[in-house]
């Protein structure tokens, strides 16, 4: 099967859009990836066996931001997506979150195709928290509106073939806003396992001793509520006075971040490893003895599950989370991890994982869960069926109309 997908990112690299895309060409698909070009890549190229098609590369970088911008029906990428069905006879398409899901399906409508929306994120909600907890700006207010979004997720819930979510309070949301639930699929943020090659340093983790070392992965933005875990640090410190802390990953609150860990003296007890490579990001975690999920409990977080999550339980690490509705399911059920709520709870979680047999009990716990449930080679069956049972219903509906032609010409 030809199969195009679209992201309103540059490419490379996303995990989610390289889960799948892969998974496809491995599988035998032909994959279309047509995708955003901030970068200035090469606007045609075939990378890992993927086809890439990227948009037009604009020397100005304003220009480029705002004639590229995934603003639901933008011409620009609707002519780019037209382009790629046409010329290479795509015969189902795969569009990753909400932004481009209107522009895929007025495409998809053009040349009689499904489409699929992989809502990776409650969107609106989303957009949502960016208001909440970030400067106000005119793009946010225009282009980034929770308002609009939500009036656009209406209409692309009812217009595409099937939806695609990564949780189950996800695919409850989308219930409740009166989506059928056989026309959503649970296709999770779990990590791959056939193959994987673990990176981890355990001799290195092993012989801390009393040192007890904390891990964030993940970008910088102020819903993950990395702010809130510097204010608590300086409490936690007197009990457990040798712990670090390490936040792998970059973006805009970085500066204010760092500004904040001066502000509390805390520079000898915080690192900022910055933004790396995936397998790097899985070194420096197989390295630190507890993951920690600190994201600011909101109507996002509690209908969306975040990949470091499943890759701290890969890699053996017990995870200490704020209490989001999937993520403290998902740890009560696995019996990995430990979920706070305020100060009180965060310390007497890592008072709690000093002890090396505990956090060795509920690691194995969390690795054990991924090996054998959450892990992507059972996503990916999930993903395949909603494909299947798609193309089956198009093929059917197409017969069906050719049919309805033939006997009007008799």
């Amino acid at each position: 099967m030809r199969i195009c997908k679209v992201y309103d990112g540059d490419y490379p690299w996303d995990v989610r859009v390289e889960k799948v895309v892969s998974s496809l060409v491995e599988h035998g698909h032909e994959v279309h990836l047509v995708c955003r070009n901030l970068l200035r890549r090469p606007e045609e190229e075939i990378c890992d066996g993927i086809h890439i098609h990227r948009l037009r590369a604009f020397r100005n970088d304003r220009l480029a931001q705002a004639l590229t911008f995934p603003a639901f029906v933008n011409p620009v990428w609707i002519s780019r997506i037209s382009g790629v069905v046409r010329d290479h006879a795509i015969s189902l398409m795969i569009a990753r979150d909400l932004p481009l899901a209107l522009a895929a399906s007025v495409v998809g409508k053009l040349y009689g195709i499904p489409v699929i929306l992989d809502m990776a994120e409650n969107y609106p909600a989303m957009l949502q928290d960016i208001w909440k907890f970030e400067s106000v700006s005119l793009s946010n207010i225009v282009l980034r509106n929770p308002l609009f979004a939500r009036g656009v997720e209406s209409i692309a819930i009812k217009t595409v073939d099937h939806l695609l979510v990564v949780i189950d309070e996800a695919k409850e949301r989308l219930v409740r806003r009166g989506v059928k639930p056989e026309k959503i699929s649970i296709v999770s943020n779990t990590p791959r396992v056939n193959g994987f090659k673990s990176p981890t340093e355990r001799q290195d983790r092993d012989s801390q001793g009393s040192k007890l070392s904390l891990i964030f992965v993940g970008g910088l933005e102020p819903m993950r509520g990395l702010d809130a875990v510097l204010e608590m640090l300086p409490t936690t410190l007197r009990s457990i006075p040798s712990l670090g802390f390490t936040i792998v990953g970059g973006g805009k609150w970085e500066r204010d971040l760092k500004k904040k860990v001066s502000t509390l003296g805390l520079d000898a007890h915080v690192i900022f490893a910055g933004r790396t490579d995936y397998r790097r990001a899985l070194l420096e975690v197989s390295r630190s003895d507890i993951g920690i999920v600190p994201h600011r409990v909101t109507a996002h977080s509690n209908s969306t599950i975040p990949n470091k999550l499943f890759e701290y339980m890969l890699l053996g690490n017990p995870v200490v989370a704020t209490e989001m509705a999937p993520v403290s399911r998902i740890i009560r059920e696995v019996d990995c991890g430990v979920t706070y709520g305020d100060e009180k709870g965060f310390v007497s979680a890592l008072l709690a994982l000093q002890d090396p047999a505990t956090r060795a009990r509920l690691g194995e716990n969390g690795r054990r869960a991924v090996l054998e449930k959450y892990n992507w080679e059972q996503e990916f069956c999930a993903l395949m069926n909603a494909i299947d049972t798609v193309s089956a219903k198009n093929r059917v509906l197409s017969e069906t109309v050719t049919a309805r032609k033939a006997r009007k010409d008799e």
